[in-house]
């Protein structure tokens, strides 16, 4: 019975990830029930309830599981304080989806690893994946370069969201598993050049940490010194001669992070400010909206938005809601 129940959990798994690879915001930002729950929501839900019961206690992470309580704890903290009504719970819950999601996967992977089939073809699973997400890539700069005459590369042009992630696991299998040396600079240096097609600094930047950490891990110590001195000299250069990591969107991320750090720390780094909290303040927002028009974007935090826009940072979005010090369990 257990079989069969983790087989079909198990298909409801892959068919989430197709139809994200596929139709993806589509098919995440699809609403069944007005105002939060979307149809990838209601299949992550579907997936935990019906792997809850298979809870295996040798898969379990307790410092994870100490985050996600703390988590809760905070939510109900949260839902108690408010004036309870519907938009102000929402906003809540809204907030603690970062931390949802997470309990709603863990559930999932925790009780689907427990099968032994499932843990023999996962990997396979992620390989299959990977090479989907590379061959739709390529079909789709083909489409884009055979039907518009504007460049493909350097715009944002992946096909879905999770293609992108596709793009990492695929790098990182062809320089683990193919032993030809020549076959393996050849597959990731393609992988690398149709990551310039998602119009992403941070895809091709990630490609090159993999690569990095690649020849790190088998290179000897008096080469790793060297490599952690020239990654250094990476970075820097990286700020301050490519002008897409010091313009206008990075001068954002550094106020609107230097705004959050500023919380923690008057939190005394332990304490944070539960949900349904505004996630910067308002000096800090005058002064974000005041950098992108200056330079010429209509693009403002306004009114309720503060609840919504978060400083495109996980950990630091999550310091916000539960401090620092129980991030650490992360």
């Amino acid at each position: 019975m257990k079989k069969k129940v983790i087989t079909i959990l198990s298909f409801i798994l892959v068919l989430d990830i197709i139809l994200l690879v596929f139709f993806g915001k589509s098919y995440t930002k699809h609403i069944i029930i007005s105002p939060f729950l979307y149809a990838h929501d209601l299949m992550l839900l579907l997936l935990t309830l019906g792997s809850i019961v298979f809870v295996n206690n040798h898969n379990r992470i307790k410092s994870l599981e100490i985050l996600f309580v703390i988590s809760i704890i905070y939510l109900l903290y949260s839902l108690f304080k408010i004036d309870f009504d519907f938009n102000s719970s929402t906003v809540v819950l809204r907030q603690f989806m970062i931390f949802g999601y997470g309990i709603c996967l863990y559930i999932i992977i925790n009780s689907l690893y427990s099968e032994p089939f499932f843990k023999k073809t996962i990997l396979k699973g992620l390989i299959g994946f990977s090479m989907l997400s590379v061959l739709i890539q390529i079909l789709y700069v083909a489409y884009l370069y055979i039907n518009q005459s504007s460049n493909v590369f350097f715009n944002r042009n992946y096909f879905t969201p999770i293609v992108v992630v596709g793009l990492f696991i695929a790098a990182s299998y062809t320089l683990i598993h193919i032993k030809n040396t020549y076959l393996k600079a050849l597959s990731f240096i393609a992988i690398f050049l149709l990551s310039f097609s998602t119009g992403h600094d941070s895809v091709y930047l990630s490609l090159a940490v993999i690569f990095g950490f690649y020849v790190f891990y088998q290179a000897s110590k008096k080469i790793k010194i060297i490599s952690v001195i020239a990654i250094i000299l990476l970075v820097v250069c990286v700020f301050v001669f490519i002008p897409s990591f010091s313009d206008v969107n990075m001068q954002w991320r550094l106020l609107y992070w230097g705004d959050v750090l500023n919380r923690v720390v008057a939190n005394y780094f332990i304490i944070g400010d539960g949900f349904g909290v505004p996630y910067a303040t308002d000096e800090a927002i005058e002064k974000l909206n005041f950098l992108m028009t200056s330079n010429g974007h209509n693009v403002q935090i306004l009114d309720d938005q503060k609840y919504v826009s978060a400083p495109h940072n996980s950990f630091l979005t999550m310091m916000i809601h539960v401090g620092f010090i129980p991030l650490l369990l992360l």
